[in-house]
């Protein structure tokens, strides 16, 4: 199971940096950044949220612990799939200004 989340992990990946690119034209490193920001912050808190609580309650059983963690993940996984949905990458996030040079 672990390996097949991280093969469909890495198979989102081309197209999620594809968008940042889209949508941000030329801010489309900061839009990349606050990407892979707040995806680290969340994999960081997600796992001390899990360690801390999850997996060291005493009135979870020991065999549901790992069970929660990949369900708690499989469905902010899918969650995320319907946000990626409602993104239009056609649409940029701030105006094109076309500048005109002095050639």
């Amino acid at each position: 199971m672990l390996i097949a989340m991280g093969f469909f992990n890495d198979l989102i990946m081309a197209p999620a940096w594809a968008v940042c690119q889209d949508i941000g034209q030329e801010y489309a490193a900061t839009v990349s950044g606050a990407m892979n920001m707040v995806g680290n912050l969340i994999g960081a808190v997600s796992g001390i949220f899990f360690t801390g609580l999850v997996m060291t309650s005493k009135s979870v059983p020991e065999s549901q612990k790992i069970v929660i963690c990949f369900t708690t993940y499989a469905v902010v996984y899918f969650i995320g799939v319907g946000l990626w949905c409602l993104i239009d990458a056609s649409k940029p996030i701030a105006a094109y200004q076309a500048t005109v040079g002095n050639s």
